[in-house]
């Protein structure tokens, strides 16, 4: 399944900068309307302020845990005087972060690897801090994901999600025939492979030494059925049926499934954190 998310990347990041609409940020990510945000740039930096409201102090290190091209990184870096480590499992990605990084004058207190946040090398040490966004989702086992972010935190230390969440109903039988396909299409396009209830997400996150601090439901802040998503849905109609596993078309399949499982309020998109129990 790593080869899998590897993949997807490094074949889609690229289009996702030039073509998708946070590119002028340099984020590959959702915008989020929350309270108080006016502008489109403030709607893309809305989860890099939760997460730097989330982060406790003192906060001397951070974990970027799927950091895609490093603008959560650069942000949070730009912010706070702090040092920071960015792991992906795409080299498309990790070549264009420490660019940006450097290009930013902040080589020295940052970099991103390539690896797999699922098993952490052991010299990356510890931190007060780490985060993802939009990454948890694709990790091959959430039970890996939480161990190795409780491995990596020191005690009281913090791990913030901002990612998508299934709903109670749509791990429960009786869903249509439209809304069974919907999820098997997202799960399949995006590699949504820990695609799992909040209640779930808790339960093993506490087995591994994590206590629920905050969460925050921000599905209706999220924007739904613009007109380009209203022609992917047109097109995916068309060309459902067409057998390619084209990265590019299984992107724009598990999108349009997306939008239609949030819409219906079967997937939540939520900003989450845990702090890691001073005995854990």
């Amino acid at each position: 399944m790593s080869g899998d998310v590897a993949g997807y990347y490094d074949s889609n990041t690229r289009s996702f900068l030039e073509f998708g609409q946070g590119g002028s940020v340099g984020v590959i990510r959702r915008a989020v309307w929350g309270p108080g945000v006016t502008t489109r740039e403030q709607a893309f930096r809305y989860s890099d302020e939760r997460l730097l409201e989330q982060a406790p102090e003192p906060t001397r290190r951070a974990l970027d845990l799927g950091c895609g091209v490093g603008a959560s990184l650069e942000y949070m870096l730009r912010r706070r005087d702090i040092e920071a480590v960015g792991i992906t499992l795409s080299g498309v990605q990790v070549e264009l972060a420490n660019r940006r990084l450097a290009d930013a004058g902040l080589g020295d207190r940052a970099r991103c690897i390539k690896g797999d946040y699922t098993d952490l090398p052991a010299e990356l040490g510890t931190f007060d801090f780490a985060y993802a966004i939009e990454a948890f989702l694709h990790s091959p086992s959430a039970d890996a994901f939480f161990r190795e972010a409780g491995r990596a935190l020191r005690p009281g230390g913090v791990l913030s999600l901002v990612d998508d969440f299934a709903s109670e109903r749509l791990e429960r039988p009786g869903l249509s025939f439209r809304e069974r396909r919907w999820a098997r299409e997202f799960r399949e396009g995006w590699s949504a492979s820990s695609l799992i209830p909040m209640s779930r997400a808790c339960e093993i996150a506490s087995r591994h030494g994590f206590e629920l601090r905050s969460d925050e439901d921000v599905t209706e802040h999220v924007e739904l059925r613009r007109p380009r998503d209203l022609a992917i849905t047109a097109l995916v109609r068309l060309g459902r049926h067409i057998p390619t596993r084209h990265p590019r078309w299984l992107n724009l399949l598990g999108g349009n499934a997306l939008q239609m499982l949030l819409m219906r309020r079967l997937v939540t998109y939520r900003i989450v954190s845990w702090r890691k129990r001073e005995e854990a």
